[in-house]
């Protein structure tokens, strides 16, 4: 109930540090929470008048920590979990539980919980190749392959998955599931865990879980990677690959049919109620070549040359199937300039958006924008670092 049950005065050490020892109350269990505060600092912040300094001050003025105390009571039983995928590529989840004393934990109740969650296809042979959704930045890539961290970008989720239920188990303590995980529009491996919670009639609980890897088909079909941006006219050395479930270079020969779009935005300018001039985009999506290639069993790069004829944002769609039928499919993008269209997408409030030619850059590189602005005209661009350090 929030109550407090304990407070003190402390002093710190020269070195800023402390030492605090207290006795709990033997009986009471339940969540504990332990706070340290700094009564000056906190009675001079209540002064100021600018809400996020105020609470940027309370943070460091006050640290909270928070911890469970439990009753310990000793297993009576314990449970043994499997999870595997069948030849249909579905799950099949089995749990036995069993008292220590040989008897089965009959017709306990049992809480199921299941997750599914993409694990990315990053072969080490193919470093500089793309494997899957690449329409998106791909923050687990350059994780993966540069140690590179972006805590403000994520990785597209949309292989999740989650799904709970209950079930009892049966006169022998056993308990078997299955599941069929829903396929996503781009298929890649995914780590499925499901844990149970097993009660018995003592109200003891206890949890197991097991996980397996389930590939979603027999390859995987990768682009290679352009760390660059592309002028109209000019030839992109554009490289497939298959790779088999470890990652290596796939034995047969997988034909492929690669489809080639151009996005292309027009600005619509309408009137709203009260007068203002409303612009939005319309975006369509320009075929500009489809083709059906066979990548040779084994091979570690077959060529696909390509040389645009038009700007804008370019997508590559790489799609085929494995011999059960199941979809692969791969998509990656590259930026054209260089023409006097002008197909980029309006940003909100007249925002110009600017695409580096690379993910990272050291001391001493040339960096390479480019400036996807939907209107021609003269541009004022300055390079800053804590301050304006060069305008043109």
């Amino acid at each position: 109930n929030g109550r407090e049950i304990f407070t003190d005065v402390i002093t710190l050490s020269d070195r800023g540090a402390f030492d605090f020892e207290y006795q709990l109350p033997a009986v009471t269990v339940g969540r504990y929470r332990i706070a340290l505060t700094w009564p000056k600092e906190l009675e001079a912040l209540e002064k100021l008048d600018n809400w996020w300094d105020r609470d940027a001050g309370e943070r460091s003025a006050s640290f909270r920590h928070s911890f469970n105390v439990q009753e310990f009571k000793r297993n009576t039983f314990e449970e043994k979990a499997t999870l595997v995928e069948t030849p249909e590529h579905d799950l099949a989840y089995s749990l036995d539980v069993q008292y220590f004393q040989g008897t089965p934990v009959a017709l306990a109740k049992a809480d199921w919980y299941l997750s599914a969650n993409p694990t990315g296809i990053y072969p080490d042979q193919f470093r500089d190749f793309l494997f899957g959704n690449h329409r998106q930045y791909d923050s687990r890539y350059w994780s993966h392959y540069f140690g590179y961290t972006d805590d403000d970008e994520n990785s597209p989720d949309s292989g999740n998955h989650n799904q709970s239920g209950e079930a009892s188990l049966d006169d022998a303590g056993r308990l078997a599931l299955n599941f069929k995980i829903p396929p996503v529009e781009y298929p890649m491996p995914r780590t499925v865990t499901v844990l149970t919670e097993i009660t018995d009639a003592n109200s003891q609980t206890l949890s197991s879980n097991s996980s397996v890897t389930v590939h979603s088909s027999d390859f995987y079909l990768g682009i290679s990677r352009q760390d660059r941006l592309t002028r109209v006219g000019e030839e992109v050395p554009f490289k497939l690959v298959a790779v088999n479930q470890a990652g290596e270079t796939f034995g047969q020969d997988v034909e492929v049919k690669v489809q080639i779009s151009r996005e292309v935005n027009t600005q619509v300018k309408s009137k709203a109620a009260n007068g203002a001039v409303v612009v939005k985009n319309e975006k369509s999506e320009v075929p500009v070549r489809e083709v059906v290639v066979t990548i040779p069993a084994g091979s570690k790069g077959f060529d696909l040359p390509f040389k645009a004829s038009d700007s804008g944002p370019h997508t590559f769609i790489l799609t085929s199937s494995d011999a059960t039928a199941r979809a692969v499919k791969t998509v990656s993008t590259i930026q054209v300039y260089g023409s006097e269209e002008y197909p980029w997408a309006y940003e909100s409030g007249m925002r110009i958006k600017l695409v580096p030619e690379q993910r990272r850059y050291q001391p001493g590189d040339t960096a390479r924008i480019l400036v996807l602005s939907p209107i021609e005209g003269e541009a004022l661009i300055s390079l800053e670092r804590r301050g304006v350090l060069r305008h043109f």
